[in-house]
């Protein structure tokens, strides 16, 4: 199985209503699909529309609390409530025997450090809170929510699902390249992620997993001349082996049949505003 894969969500997010702690904000959401060798279902256009709800981000005590000159608790900051309605159109074939709606409610997060360059002028590290900024980078995924749908076929499909992915590396010395109008150095970001996803209701393999990846990622534009062009400046190139000791599966009895237990990975990643 070897096979090229996009995904492209945009989310628009809109100042709603007066709410303790934060606003409730309305939100407008399209996420496109596609799969060089999928199946129709993999082919898809999802529309949506929500709510979503933001109770830690404008905390005061979270900004503030820095032991050791380190910010721990700010990814709280980052959690959202939401509810959303979904729409399926699917991109080729028409979809059979599955519905075409989803309603979601539930909890989820993005949050990334150590990405940002040092200011201009700052001194080299002194204590080891400047070196964890200077040289350690991750980020944080999560999705913790109830699926009414899941556009599955599935009798009484209606499910809570679990999804976490938590990247860790770090920055290696930056090599030296000639004088070009692209780049100031070379540094690549070796990493590890782990990352899980668990279903209440189902016990397919792809709903309930454990793995280990090991990757590499290059950020071409991440120098202060492309700082203000985000687009530029967090376009990532990667390559990643997924199932370092195997993957994992949960809720089997025994092995778990026709499954993949690795894969190889390279691709391009970019993003504006997420959080």
């Amino acid at each position: 199985f070897d096979s090229q894969v996009a995904f492209w969500t945009n989310r628009l997010v809109f100042k709603g209503l007066r709410a303790p702690f934060n606003t409730i904000d309305p939100y407008v959401e399209a996420t496109a699909s596609l799969e060089s060798n999928g199946v129709d279902f993999k082919d898809t256009l999802i529309l949506g529309a929500g709510l979503e709800w933001r109770p830690f981000n404008r905390s005061v005590w979270i900004n503030n609390y820095r032991p050791w000159s380190l910010p721990i608790f700010d990814f709280v900051r980052n959690y959202r409530v939401y509810l959303a309605y979904e729409d399926r159109k699917n991109l080729k074939d028409e979809i059979t025997g599955s519905p075409n709606h989803e309603l979601l409610a539930g909890i989820g997060i993005f949050y990334e450090f150590g990405i940002d360059l040092p200011e201009p002028g700052e001194g080299p590290p002194t204590v080891k809170a400047d070196y964890i900024r200077r040289w350690i980078w991750g980020e944080y995924f999560g999705n913790y929510y109830y699926s009414q749908t899941g556009f599955s076929a599935e009798d009484n499909p209606a499910t809570f699902i679990f999804n976490s992915s938590l990247t860790l590396g770090f920055f290696t010395p930056p090599i030296a390249v000639p004088t070009n109008p692209f780049l100031d150095d070379l540094t690549f970001m070796p990493y590890m992620r782990l990352e899980h996803v668990n279903s209440t209701q189902f016990s397919f393999p792809f709903q309930n997993r454990y793995f280990v990846a090991a990757g590499l990622r290059w950020m071409p534009f991440r120098n202060y001349r492309y700082k203000d062009n985000e687009w530029l400046y967090k376009l990532k190139l990667f390559g990643e082996y997924v199932g370092v000791g195997r993957v994992q599966n949960a809720k089997q009895d025994g092995e778990a049949p026709n499954v993949v237990d690795y894969d190889l990975r390279f691709g391009v990643n970019f993003s504006s505003r997420r959080y």
